[in-house]
């Protein structure tokens, strides 16, 4: 659990600041970030997303003594679904929960197929996951904003004037990533 406090102690620290580049980062910026991305992020971003699954495949076998099996892990995953909805759109924009939880009833289609079907779907997924990347990195992009910089200052105002906009943008940007997590898993 520390690994992932440090993967996002930049953005407890400063939730504005976080996904906004410096006009020029510092040396020390770029050596901590090159370390937090090498050693830490691939690291434990692999190792909870393992775990999630030997956690499904646990209560698969845990359940499998039930009659519907699925339907039971699929109810908990809605509920987790629900839970991660609430986190990210009221409390904070970076929750995983919605993530696995849609990934979980994804997986719940194909858990039962055999292992030439799995790979058949994983070319698929990967094709149109790399395939959406691909058209993705075309759309043309906004100015950049930098720390410190006009855009940024009018920005921030904009985002802080009331609490109504921040719930707004929290709801823009699970509903974004429900609507792109398909790229993201596939690929």
């Amino acid at each position: 659990m520390l690994g992932i406090l440090f993967i996002n102690v930049y953005a407890y620290a400063g939730i504005f600041e976080h996904y906004v580049a410096s006009s020029f980062a510092p040396f020390s910026d770029r050596i901590i970030g090159l370390i937090k991305v090498s050693f830490i992020e691939s690291r434990f971003i692999s190792l909870f997303c393992m775990l999630f699954g030997v956690g499904l495949y646990i209560q698969l076998q845990k359940y499998d003594e039930l009659e519907s099996p699925l339907l039971k892990v699929k109810s908990r995953l809605i509920i987790l679904m629900i839970f991660g909805i609430f986190h990210s759109v009221i409390i904070w924009y970076g929750d995983i929960l919605l993530t696995y939880a849609i990934a979980g009833i994804f997986v719940m289609r194909y858990i039962n197929n055999d292992q030439t079907s799995l790979l058949k779907w994983s070319k698929i997924f990967i094709s149109v996951g790399l395939i959406g990347l691909f058209i993705i990195s075309f759309i043309p992009t906004e100015p950049i904003s930098h720390r410190g910089s006009e855009l940024f200052a009018e920005q921030i105002g904009i985002f802080q004037s009331s609490i109504g906009n921040i719930i707004l943008y929290q709801l823009f940007v699970t509903l974004t990533n429900i609507f792109t997590l398909h790229c993201v898993y596939s690929g």
